[in-house]
């Protein structure tokens, strides 16, 4: 059975202890179901397809925005995060309809270190670290385009990297193939001197996704 490219296709974490029976453990280590091997579970259990295979699914949409919380089939979930371009990641998998999560897999592993790694021996969060996170909308107007973008350098300012999160529904796309790329530009130039671009902008395969990387002007912030 073959399913859509996700955004990633992580190996499992051999040094991810944990006794959450959501976890897959392979070599005394473990890591959770994600994408394929996820789907595979889930089928395996229900013995049935996906379409009649119901779940709960929740859908990141950002640090700063609560999660969208939705029951549908396994089909709809794997239509939704193909849209994202996202992974889909099991939360818990042992309720009535399993709760799966629609997320970039590796920002998941990025956040759960950075957990970890911003408190320093004295157990004080080094805020000068934090990255902190921005969601555009493709068409997004000028007015709350400049109101986040404005937010976004004052972090900057104050030494915080910025992840840039760009999402565009089919609509917008069919207006404009570039959509993402089109309000990123637009990103960029309010931000000026203030901000970095680190590397380029990585995108999924359909192109209504992408983000990128902002470091602070060193000569900018304070």
């Amino acid at each position: 059975m073959s399913y859509r490219y996700f955004s990633s296709r992580p190996p499992f974490q051999k040094n991810n202890k944990s006794n959450n029976k959501n976890f897959r453990k392979k070599g005394g280590g473990g890591g959770p179901l994600v994408n394929e091997h996820l789907i595979r579970n889930l089928l395996r259990k229900s013995r049935t397809d996906a379409q009649s295979t119901k779940i709960r699914l929740v859908i990141d949409r950002g640090a700063d925005v609560k999660p969208d919380v939705e029951l549908m089939s396994l089909t709809q979930a794997i239509a939704t995060t193909g849209e994202l371009g996202v992974d889909l990641v099991g939360i818990n998998l042992q309720q009535e309809y399993p709760i799966i999560k629609a997320v970039d897999y590796n920002k998941l592993l990025y956040d759960e270190s950075k957990k970890k790694s911003v408190k320093g021996t004295s157990g004080k969060v080094n805020t000068a670290q934090v990255r902190k996170e921005f969601q555009f909308k493709a068409g997004i107007d000028d007015s709350d385009l400049n109101r986040k973008v404005q937010n976004m350098i004052s972090y900057l300012q104050k030494g915080h990297p910025c992840q840039v999160a760009i999402t565009s529904n089919r609509r917008n796309l069919r207006q404009d193939s570039n959509a993402v790329v089109t309000t990123l530009d637009r990103v960029c130039e309010l931000v000026g001197e203030n901000g970095t671009q680190q590397g380029l902008m990585k995108k999924n395969t359909f192109g209504s996704r992408g983000s990128l990387l902002f470091q602070p002007n060193s000569k900018k912030s304070t």
